[in-house]
């Protein structure tokens, strides 16, 4: 009950911040963020404080570079009980997050294979947070639950952790592709996609070594963000 009040609080406090703040487009981004990253607070055991802290993680990250922002991710304590790798340890990797990374976070379904998901998810053993200890996330390469074996992932082979994994799969050409069409679609239009022109977007975007500030204000600043042709085509969640 304790945590239900609080959670109603702290949404109560962010819809009246959207309300009020002078800049719309910071919690507009942070609202991308959590659909980007979903987290359901009724399957982490209403851990409340996990949500809210997540939240300020996005508004403090959520502005600077896109692999620094996954970097955090795969420490984070809502992500890492939502998708189960709490328990996640060599010789028994869950999966989860490992395929959420690729499919959901950076790369979009069909740019990896199943082996794939099975090396990336041996990378991210022993990311474990620690409810005694204020859900502190503490990961090192020799952490015991950690698989130290070599992996193998898009012709790479090395004893890999997280953040390896996550500069591998930002070398990957759907990278830059991935997010680009989501923020096409947030800020332009659900219905319509100009395939050259989000390429051009990419290009700037990976050129950038992913930096979000420059994805946003390439495509606020491009020709399609103004056109007419794409007023009235995002659909509005009712």
């Amino acid at each position: 009950v304790a945590r239900d009040n609080e959670i109603h609080l702290f949404k109560e406090w962010w819809v009246k911040e959207m309300i009020s703040t002078p800049y719309p487009q910071n919690d507009r981004l942070v609202l991308f963020w959590t659909n980007h990253f979903p987290v359901e607070y009724s399957s982490i055991n209403e851990e409340s404080i996990s949500i809210a802290r997540q939240h300020f993680m996005f508004r403090e990250n959520g502005f600077g570079n896109f692999k620094s922002l996954l970097k955090k991710i795969i420490r984070d304590p809502a992500m890492l009980n939502y998708l189960d790798s709490n328990e996640s340890e060599e010789g028994a990797p869950n999966e989860n997050l490992g395929r959420e990374l690729m499919e959901l976070f950076v790369l979009g379904e069909g740019n990896y294979t199943e082996q794939t998901v099975k090396e990336a998810s041996r990378t991210l053993t022993g990311y474990k947070y620690n409810r005694l200890r204020n859900f502190e996330v503490n990961f090192h390469k020799d952490h015991w639950a950690h698989d130290k074996k070599q992996k193998l992932l898009f012709g790479k082979k090395g004893n890999f952790d997280g953040d390896d994994l996550i500069d591998i799969l930002f070398l990957q050409p759907e990278a830059s592709i991935f997010l680009t069409k989501k923020f096409w679609s947030y800020y332009i239009s659900e219905a319509f996609e100009d395939k050259e022109e989000i390429e051009r977007l990419a290009f700037e975007f990976k050129n950038s070594d992913f930096e979000i500030p420059i994805l946003l204000s390439e495509i606020i600043a491009s020709k399609s963000f103004w056109d007419k042709k794409y007023r009235g085509t995002i659909i509005k969640s009712p």
